[in-house]
């Protein structure tokens, strides 16, 4: 089943792009903290800000699933 490989490979290439919009901010913002402090703060906030709209959106569709019925 071909079309079952092209779902797993959308599935993981879904949560490698979440993954890297959480970690690569901090990794970026690390690199800048000594030499432009200011920056890497914005960027920390940028990454702080990503995490935190996909935890809604997370909490949202969990919700909406818990309030369905039966």
């Amino acid at each position: 089943m071909p079309f079952i490989g092209d779902v797993l490979a959308a599935g993981v290439g879904l949560i490698a792009l979440l993954m890297t919009a959480i970690v690569v901010p901090v990794v970026i913002a690390i690199a800048w903290f000594w030499y432009r402090p200011l920056v890497s703060i914005a960027v920390l906030a940028v990454g702080f800000g990503i995490v935190t709209l996909l935890k809604m959106r997370a909490g949202r569709r969990v919700a909406a699933k818990a309030a369905q019925p039966a």
